[in-house]
């Protein structure tokens, strides 16, 4: 080796000294801002983020295997803050079903002194692997602050999820010291196990201040004087007799010598129900002698009903010596309110835990036998067996056929495949023979690696755009709605309506839309029906919401879409809104039933324009009417239905739409109601089905839309023109 040759040895290693210093000096340039990012986040990363339940299990058992909530239901939980000086916004994600993560979008602030509770709403799968929980803002100086912690089902310690989450289970909220279920210390549950509703304990301070944070309650038992009207707990009663007059089941024990129980009540004739007399002393009743250890003597507040209530299909048990009653029950609004002169626990503390145990039973018994389970008939064995993966409930059911109905994907269509094999052909084509000939004719055939890659460059980016261009089919929206209208026994009063919806998109390119909403308090979420095998990714991008102001609504923005669509794929979502007197882009909502002669006439207004009715029923307590003529004028229904003499069983047919047909999330509860209400006699009930142009919300993307409408409307009828009451199956 010469010296030249030896010169260049040395110089070799040099060179390679040098690149990699020049790598390093790029790669510091380049993380620079970073580690200045990470130095002015260092107070976030001190910062600690706790995340459990609004409320907690009570009753024996391990604290570490705890009752699981209900799955697919928005539950109220708790996200905890450090102390410090901050504000910003704070985000909750995690899988929602095998489709599609959800995102919570939340404004935050702290104050030095002490940590923060921010109450969220998640409606979770079952199974949720992980919750994420992370915060962006700036302290008060103006330095950025961002913290993250994700709590996996899957870990001990900080940053474990302390809590389960399954399908089917019942849980029964409880505000303060009430004892729904027995003493907290003798056990947990109401039932045997197998058919259990176990009792999640809230601090009055801790109860959700929206309608929806008591979405995941099979029943609500609370007291009058844990919370009054004029105090801190107004939003909290206000939020309580929403949910009631929705749907909600609760129990209100009359424990205050304050006429403050009027309060929890809807605003009208609601107040006017039952009458609630001052505490006395009294015989025991002989429904409640019979439990050992019993009083023969106790404090209670009698109650009894008013003319109106018992039209209304109010009923009182527990009988007292002058003909009043300890515990009432009945519907308001949609809902069902049991009423309770006395406190169980307090009253009668001599009681052991399981009469007490038996005693709530009792008093629950429609709200527990409304919310057990009701698996499919048509169920297979096969189907009884896996019960991970496969329908199990009424409600599961319903779910399934709505979004079978509206997965109306175009088919692509066998010119793209064409095209697809064309372009394969012509690839193989310009690598294969094209190649050899030309760069042979040219005398490079050395640089055949350079042609073929961008022949195969070339061939991607088509492979890429040609979807976006190649199709036959435009995007396609498919919506469907029900809704529940309860019209006013009081003349001259508004209309009261909820909507549960559902939500198709099929993409035929690759889009962003704006989901706005044609109500302004509506709950959004994603769903599909793959929704019971969440995993640890989803294929599409998190579907994101902003939860304030009673709605849990996409983000609105001037600038930028909230919702993003790949080409050739389908997302669907689910909606609860409260309508209050209208209906999506209508005129306030109507509904008449007047009997003439033999002849029922039936009159709705406020539908759409455009309307197109598909199906008409009319109800009342002994027969199923047939629609005899139809017409629709400019958004108004007038229909004439035939007499008792061509119908058949009315309660046979409700007994059906409270079934599969009536258990969406939310409209389960109220279809329970509905019934009860018919059976009376006093109601009549009207179904209509229609199909129009105006769906749940607007996307504000070019596509083509299908929208259906199911409308279930409750219509008092006048004293004469009553139905004799018929007794509802009190097995639903």
């Amino acid at each position: 080796m010469n010296r030249e040759e030896r010169g260049a040895t040395r110089q070799m290693p040099l060179r390679r000294a040098a690149i990699v210093m020049l790598w390093l000096v790029l790669a510091m340039i380049v993380a620079a801002p970073g580690w200045a990012m990470a130095q002015s986040e260092s107070e976030g990363d001190r910062l600690s983020i706790g995340l459990e339940p609004a409320g907690r299990f009570v009753g024996r058992g391990s604290p570490f295997v705890q009752p699981p909530l209900p799955a697919e239901r928005f539950i109220p939980l708790v996200v905890t803050l450090g102390a410090g000086d901050f504000g910003g916004v704070l985000e909750v994600e995690f899988i929602q079903d095998g489709t599609q993560p959800a995102v919570l979008i939340l404004p935050a602030a702290a104050t030095p002194d002490k940590p923060t509770r921010i109450p969220v709403l998640a409606a979770l799968p079952e199974g949720v692997r992980w919750i994420k929980v992370t915060l962006n803002g700036q302290t008060s100086e103006g330095r950025r602050l961002q913290a993250s912690t994700t709590f996996r089902a899957d870990r001990s310690g900080a940053d474990a999820l302390t809590f389960r989450v399954a399908a089917g289970e019942r849980v029964i909220f409880a505000s303060g010291n009430v004892h729904p279920a027995t003493r907290e210390d003798d056990a947990e549950v109401l039932e045997p196990a197998g058919k259990t509703a176990h009792v999640l304990r809230f601090d009055p301070a801790d109860l959700p201040v929206e309608a929806m944070g008591y979405d995941a309650a099979t029943a609500l038992v609370v007291r009058v004087s844990d919370l009054g009207v004029r105090s801190t707990g107004d939003l909290r009663v206000r939020a309580m007799r929403a949910w009631i007059a929705s749907g909600g089941r609760a129990v209100l024990v009359v424990d205050s010598p304050s006429a403050m129980w009027r309060e929890w009540l809807a605003e009208g004739h609601a107040g006017e129900l039952f009458v609630v007399g001052q505490a006395t002393q009294m015989q025991t009743p002989a429904e409640l002698r019979a439990y050992p250890g019993a009083p023969t003597r106790f404090s209670a507040r009698p109650i009894r009903l008013t003319p109106q209530g018992e039209a209304e299909g109010w009923r009182l048990d527990w009988s007292t010596e002058s003909g009043e009653g300890l515990f009432a029950e009945g519907p308001v609004g949609m809902g069902w309110l049991i009423v309770l002169g006395i406190e169980p626990a307090t009253a009668m503390p001599s009681l052991d835990a399981a009469s007490q145990a038996s005693l709530w039973r009792q008093v629950l018994a429609k709200p527990l036998a409304w919310d057990a389970p009701q698996e499919d008939a048509e169920m297979s064995p096969f189907a009884r067996r896996h019960r991970s993966s496969m329908v199990l409930t009424e409600e599961d059911r319903s779910v399934t056929d709505v979004l079978d109905r509206m997965a109306e994907i175009p088919a692509v269509g066998m010119g793209v495949f064409w095209i697809i094999a064309a372009g394969m052909a012509t690839l193989a084509l310009l690598l294969g023979p094209v190649d050899a000939l030309v760069l042979k004719r040219l005398k490079a055939r050395q640089r055949s690696w350079m042609t073929a890659l961008v022949w195969i460059g070339a061939a991607s980016i088509a492979a890429y755009i040609g979807p976006m261009v190649v199709r036959t089919e435009p995007t396609r929206v498919n919506s469907e709605s029900f809704v529940d209208v309860l019209m006013p026994v009081t003349p001259g009063a508004e209309a009261t309506a909820w909507r549960t919806s559902y939500m198709g998109v099929f993409a035929s390119a690759t889009t962003t839309g704006s989901l706005t909403s044609t109500s302004p308090r509506s709950w959004w979420r994603g769903i599909s029906g793959s929704r019971r095998s969440v995993g640890e990714r989803a294929p599409f991008r998190a579907f994101a919401t902003v939860q304030m102001g009673g709605s849990n609504i996409p983000p609105e923005s001037a600038n930028e879409p909230n919702v993003r669509f790949n080409v050739w794929t389908y997302r669907s979502f689910l909606e609860r809104a409260t309508l209050g007197d209208r209906l999506p882009d209508c005129a306030p909502f109507a509904a008449s039933v007047e009997r003439a002669g033999a002849e029922w006439q039936v009159r709705l207004a406020g539908l759409p324009a455009d309307a197109q009715v598909h199906s008409l029923e009319l109800l009342t307590s002994g027969h199923a009417h047939h629609a005899r003529m139809q017409a629709v004028d400019e958004g108004v229904l007038e229909a004439t239905f035939e007499g008792a003499g061509g119908s058949s069983s009315a309660w046979t047919r409700i007994v059906e739409m409270t079934s599969h047909d009536g258990r969406h999330a939310g409209q389960g509860a109220r279809s329970n109601v509905l019934a009860e209400r018919v059976a009376t006699g006093r109601w009549a009930l009207v179904r209509v089905r229609y199909a129009s142009g105006a769906g749940p919300a607007d996307l504000n993307i070019r596509a083509d839309a299908t929208h259906i409408t199911t409308v279930r409307v409750l219509v008092p009828l006048r004293r004469g023109e009553y139905e004799p009451p018929v007794a509802p199956n009190r097995e639903r």
